[in-house]
């Protein structure tokens, strides 16, 4: 059993920054959404700090699923209706799902949320997420790992706004450019020990495997609130970089996988995951010690 201590634990969230730091814009992309939440909160918090230029990509299929309830809640007339007006939201195609959480904020200093948490209360406040913040400074010299980071992030928002974006959330787009020419113009260059991965293009499992390259691996630990039927990907992985130790986390009526598969692989040890006051763990984390 591992139990999660919530003690001496830095207090660092999207929200907190988003009402004490200073931006120009904001570009957001998350798989799930939920929209009065996001405008009682975040954009509140946006606003109330003069960001003027706020984009929304979401997954198609969510924004479809978030209209049909926003439209039975104004029968109830519980309101939003800042949509179009403060801020963009751009329906995201794909042929399965939009999946990437990620959050650009852009005024004297940039930074670049990548984590779990989708822009709804759970992913937001409750649940138990992780966020990996990358921050510089627009006003002093560029930090080649930060930048790269961030430029590698711009691309891929560029690419999407570009397949499925209207003209006015392009010139949007062109106004975060306006403010930080070299995001566009400097090469990605390397990133020393951090990568951004977008899939499906980028196999991240290969990505993965190359990372760990020829060292000898210890133990594999894994966290996730879901796992495929078969646990194809867990076995694939072990088969290529060979861990001494498999240890996976499941949250007791949480974690989503099959039972009957889980008791036939061999070598690995389940252990439950106790959150502070039944917070679901919908974080993604895997660990490879070597």
């Amino acid at each position: 059993e591992v139990r999660l201590p919530m003690k001496n634990i830095p207090k660092l969230s999207l929200l907190e920054e988003s009402d004490t730091s200073s931006f120009e814009h904001a570009v957001f992309l998350t798989y799930g959404i939920d929209l009065p939440f996001f405008e009682d909160s975040i954009l509140r918090a946006l606003l109330r700090q003069q960001t003027r230029n706020i984009a929304l990509f979401a997954d198609a299929g969510h924004v479809a699923s978030q209209m049909r309830h926003l439209a039975e809640m104004k029968k109830a007339r519980v309101g939003w209706n800042h949509c179009g007006k403060a801020y963009s939201l751009t329906s995201v195609h794909h042929q399965t799902a939009f999946h990437p959480k990620m959050t650009l904020l852009v005024g004297e200093e940039i930074q670049l949320w990548v984590g779990s948490g989708n822009l709804e209360p759970g992913g937001i406040l409750s649940n138990l997420e992780i966020h990996n913040l990358v921050r510089m400074s627009t006003n002093e010299d560029i930090q080649p790992d930060a930048a790269t980071l961030i430029v590698q992030a711009w691309k891929y928002i560029r690419g999407i706004a570009e397949k499925n974006a209207a003209k006015v959330v392009l010139r949007q787009l062109d106004q975060v450019e306006e403010t930080v020419p070299w995001i566009q113009t400097i090469g990605e260059g390397d990133s020393g020990a951090y990568r951004l991965v977008f899939g499906p293009q980028d196999n991240a499992l290969k990505v993965l495997v190359q990372a760990v390259g020829g060292d000898k691996v210890e133990r594999l630990v894994i966290l996730s609130p879901f796992h495929d039927k078969d646990f194809r990907t867990l076995n694939a992985l072990r088969g290529q970089i060979k861990p001494k130790k498999v240890q996976v986390l499941i949250q007791p009526k949480m974690t989503s996988m099959n039972g009957r598969e889980a008791e036939k692989l061999a070598s690995v040890e389940f252990y439950t995951l106790r959150a502070p006051k039944d917070r679901y763990a919908h974080a993604k984390i895997i660990l490879v010690e070597s």
